[in-house]
């Protein structure tokens, strides 16, 4: 998904902002983002920090996540969730 690139700062190059593949970006945004914290999109936003001690485990964030994704148009193969971390597969 092409969009404008940023991580904790927005990238400039060449006096402008940089567009490029964004999947990654907007993933990490939404990860740390809870529900409301989008003034455009409310509804957006997985929140991984309150969802750890969540009850149901790692099977109550996979749908959240798989929504969220699907909402902001990353398009993904596969999400997998163990005592590691999360892991997304995007398409290429």
């Amino acid at each position: 998904m092409q969009d404008i690139r940023c991580t904790d700062d927005l990238l400039v190059e060449n006096g402008d902002f940089m567009v490029g593949e964004a999947s990654e970006d907007i993933i990490e945004r939404l990860a740390y983002a809870s529900v409301g914290e989008f003034k455009m999109s409310p509804q957006s936003g997985f929140g991984l920090v309150n969802m750890i001690n969540a009850p149901g485990g790692t099977d109550s964030l996979m749908v959240p996540i798989m929504e969220d994704l699907k909402r902001n148009g990353v398009s993904y193969k596969k999400i997998e969730i163990d005592s590691n971390g999360i892991n997304i597969t995007l398409n290429e």
